[in-house]
């Protein structure tokens, strides 16, 4: 929201300022990555691959509350480009989980362990609930096309 502001009369200019309210909502603050933050993050990435990494779920690997899914995508970007120059790579097409493994390599990263409740929720059994029914729906006809002449009343 902006208010105007025309300048007095004496003045020669005749310019139009423009003062800006201040803003109702809170705005986000910056987020700063810590060393613990960053090493998670590239531990993650070097799991994944760095082709293969989507921002959802090393976000939802990391499990830090404070983290949005834009500041790991900005992260992985940031990350993707730096391989990309030290490779000589022109185009994110030609990006391998390989050349990102020579980089964990050199900067000593090592892949982080895959999390425990993947491993849980894959070994455990999904039971119906109670109140579903005991029946199943059998086999449901296809519905049939009826094409109709429009000059033909019926």
């Amino acid at each position: 929201m902006c208010s105007t502001v025309t300048s007095s009369p004496s003045s020669s200019s005749g310019k139009t300022l423009k003062i800006r309210k201040p803003r109702t909502k809170e705005t986000k603050r910056r987020l700063v990555w810590n060393s613990r933050m960053s090493a998670s993050f590239y531990a993650i990435v070097c799991r994944s691959g760095i082709r293969s990494a989507v921002p959802r779920q090393v976000l939802i690997d990391m499990d830090y509350p404070e983290l949005t899914r834009s500041n790991i995508a900005s992260k992985l970007q940031k990350l993707r480009h730096k391989v990309m120059e030290i490779n000589g790579l022109k185009s994110t097409n030609e990006l391998t989980d390989a050349h990102g493994q020579a980089y964990f390599d050199s900067i000593g990263v090592t892949p982080a362990p895959a999390p425990v409740r993947n491993q849980f929720r894959a070994q455990q059994k999904i039971a119906e609930p109670s109140h579903a029914p005991s029946f199943r729906l059998g086999h449901v006809r296809e519905p049939t096309v009826i094409v109709r002449d429009p000059d033909r009343m019926m």
